[in-house]
């Protein structure tokens, strides 16, 4: 009976493709992923295997993350203390944040994944 694979993806990169691969057989892996946004070799990518590859802004990939916004990592902001004056409040919530970095979700209900809390007394509003 040959041996099973499944549920591991092994982290693979450049110069690493012999140790990659033995540790690919020994952990029945069915997966591979570049570990640092390098490419990998045609060695790694001939294995029967599941290829994912991790996207960095930084490396030039902002094509892709432009037209995959639903793919992207989603953070929980905390925006500046603000006093209310009167029974309205408007909160300028990007303040403070790199605007070129971090952009509002607007494409799922805020009332679902925005919270608000009075911070005077921990009630969510």
């Amino acid at each position: 009976m040959g041996k099973k694979r499944g549920r591991v993806t092994l982290p693979a990169e450049a110069g690493f493709e012999k140790e990659s691969i033995e540790l690919f057989e020994r952990w029945g892996a069915d997966a591979i992923r570049d570990c640092d946004g390098t490419e990998l070799s045609e060695d790694l990518l001939r294995l029967d295997a599941k290829v994912y590859k991790k996207y960095f802004v930084c490396r030039g990939h902002n094509d892709w993350v432009k037209e995959n916004m639903d793919q992207v990592q989603q953070i929980y902001l905390l925006s500046n203390y603000i006093l209310a004056t009167s029974t309205e409040l408007e909160i300028p919530f990007m303040e403070g944040y790199f605007r070129k970095q971090i952009r509002p979700d607007y494409n799922h209900d805020p009332k679902k994944w925005w919270e608000v809390i009075d911070r005077t007394t921990g009630e969510v509003v």
